[in-house]
């Protein structure tokens, strides 16, 4: 028989509460100086940021690129989508 808490939380009626965005608001495109909602990084760990639209515009490009991914565009704050 598992702890008081431990019985509480397994049985506990709720939605898990969504991880906080990585991307503030202070994160900017590399390409222009809208809110960045991408960052991607290589095997070195050089990251880029991108707002949604350079995004998709050098998606074909950052596939070979990117070694790591953090994708915010369907947060439902993007408005460039």
């Amino acid at each position: 028989m598992g702890s008081p808490v431990q019985t509480l939380i397994d049985n506990a009626d709720y939605e898990p509460v969504p991880p906080a965005p990585v991307l503030s608001l202070m994160d900017r495109c590399d390409r222009c100086i809208q809110r960045a909602w991408v960052r991607v990084a290589n095997k070195k760990g050089l990251p880029l940021q991108f707002c949604a639209h350079h995004a998709r515009k050098f998606e074909a490009s950052l596939i070979g690129f990117a070694q790591d991914t953090i994708d915010e565009t369907d947060n439902g704050f993007s408005r460039d989508k």
